[in-house]
C-alpha cells in the first residue's frame, strides 16, 4: 500500500467517524442571487493534519534547489496570469525562449541579467509606442541536455506594436546588446477570436507550469485527491523535471503583477476572484476573466454615479433630516464596498466556488 493509498483510506475513516458522531449537514438550495452556500471550515481532524502537513513540505522546499515547482509556485503564476487578465481585460499573447548555453558556474546569474536587460529595454520600446507596461511571467530551468534557459511569456498590444516587438526580440536585443545575448525565439498570437486568445494565454501559462512536481495532490471538485497537475490541465507529453538552478529565484513577474500590485488594485474594495484557491478547477482556464473585468469596470462606474446621486440629492447642508438620509445613504454605499468579490453583483455570474470548502492553499508558502 502506498503512502497516498493509506493517507485516503484513513482520511475516509475519520470523515465516516465525524458523520456518525455530528450527523449529516443539510444544505439547502439558496435562493435566486444569494451568496451561494459553504459548508462548515471545520474539517476532519485527519485532514486538518494532511494540510498542515502539506503546507510545512511547501514552505520547505528551496524552489531553485528542487528538481520541479512546488504549489505556492504554480499558485503564484496563475494568480499573477488570472489578475493580469481581471485587472486589464488583457490575455498572455507572446513567448520568448531564453537559451544561455549549456549550464555553469555563475549561468543562473548572467541569465538573470539578460532576461532583466531584455525586460527592461521591452518596457522602454513599448512604452515609446503607447503601451504603459511590460507585464510578464517568467521560469528559470535546466534541460534534460544541460541548457540553462528561461521560459517567459508576456503581453504586447496586438497591432504594430507586436510586430515591432517581435522583430526586435529576435533581432534587435541580440545585436545590440553589449554583452553576450543568449539566443531567443519568439512565438506571438495574432488571432483576434475570443476563443482563440483565450486559448493561447491558457496555453503559454501551462508552458510555465509543465515542471509542477507530479507527487503535489490538491482536492477536486468531487472531493477526491488528484494530483494538481492533472488538476491544472498541463499535457503529460510536456511534463519534466526543470533541473536545479543558481539563479537569485526560480520564478518571477512584472512589479505591475506583483503581490504588491494586487493589493493595489483590491484597496478600494474590488478585491479579484482566485479559483485555484477555490478548488473550481473548471473555471481556471476558461476566460472568465475578460467577463470579470468588465463586471468591475461596470462596478466602479456603478459606484461613481452612486456617489453622484447622492451628492445631488442629500448635500451637505445644516439640515437634519437631510443629514440623517445622507450619512444612511452613504453608510449602504461604503457597505457596498466591502461585500466580498464573491458577492459583487455581476453579469456572468461569477460562482466559482465549488460546492463545499476544502483546505486552502498557503498563501504563507513561498513563492520562489
Amino acid at each position: 500500500m502506498t503512502q497516498d493509498e493509506l493517507i485516503l483510506r484513513i482520511t475516509a475513516f475519520y470523515d465516516l467517524l465525524g458523520a456518525i458522531r455530528d450527523g449529516s449537514e443539510q444544505i439547502g438550495p439558496s435562493a435566486n442571487r444569494d451568496p451561494p452556500p459553504k459548508a462548515s471550515r471545520i474539517l476532519p481532524r485527519c485532514r486538518r493534519s494532511l494540510a498542515a502537513h502539506e503546507r510545512a513540505n511547501a514552505r520547505s522546499h528551496d524552489g531553485r534547489r528542487h528538481l520541479y515547482l512546488n504549489a505556492a509556485q504554480a499558485h503564484a503564476l496563475y494568480r499573477a496570469a488570472s489578475f493580469l487578465a481581471q485587472g486589464t481585460g488583457r490575455l498572455l499573447n507572446v513567448r520568448v525562449t531564453f537559451d544561455h548555453g549549456l549550464d555553469k558556474q555563475d549561468a543562473g546569474a548572467d541569465a538573470s541579467k539578460a532576461v532583466t536587460d531584455f525586460c527592461r529595454r521591452a518596457r522602454a520600446l513599448l512604452h515609446r509606442r503607447g503601451q504603459d507596461d511590460f507585464p510578464f511571467l517568467s521560469v528559470h530551468v535546466v534541460t534534460a541536455e544541460g541548457h540553462f534557459v528561461t521560459e517567459l511569456t508576456a503581453h504586447v498590444a496586438p497591432d504594430q506594436r507586436l510586430a515591432r516587438f517581435t522583430t526586435w526580440a529576435e533581432e534587435d536585443f541580440m545585436t545590440t546588446r553589449r554583452r553576450t545575448a543568449p539566443r531567443v525565439r519568439v512565438g506571438a498570437c495574432r488571432a483576434t477570436a475570443r476563443a482563440e486568445r483565450v486559448a493561447y494565454h491558457a496555453t503559454s501559462l501551462r508552458r510555465l507550469l509543465r515542471g509542477l512536481d507530479p507527487n503535489i495532490y490538491d482536492w477536486d471538485e468531487q472531493n477526491v485527491r488528484q494530483p494538481l497537475i492533472d488538476l491544472l490541465g498541463v499535457p503529460v507529453s510536456e511534463r519534466r523535471t526543470i533541473g536545479t538552478i543558481d539563479a537569485a529565484q526560480r520564478i518571477s513577474t512584472s512589479d505591475s503583477l506583483a503581490q504588491g500590485a494586487r493589493r493595489t488594485a483590491e484597496a478600494d474594495g474590488m478585491g479579484l476572484l482566485d479559483p485555484m484557491q477555490d478548488r473550481a478547477w473548471s473555471w481556471l482556464f476558461s476566460g472568465w476573466e475578460l467577463d470579470e473585468y468588465h463586471a468591475r469596470t461596470a462596478e466602479r462606474v456603478a459606484r461613481v454615479e452612486a456617489r453622484a446621486r447622492i451628492d445631488a440629492l442629500y448635500p451637505v447642508e445644516p439640515n437634519t433630516l437631510v443629514s440623517a438620509r445622507r450619512a444612511a445613504e452613504l453608510a449602504d454605499l461604503e457597505a457596498r464596498c466591502r461585500w466580498s468579490a464573491e458577492y459583487r453583483p455581476r453579469f456572468w455570474g461569477g460562482r466559482l466556488q465549488p460546492a463545499i470548502e476544502l483546505p486552502a492553499l498557503d498563501d504563507r508558502s513561498p513563492a520562489r
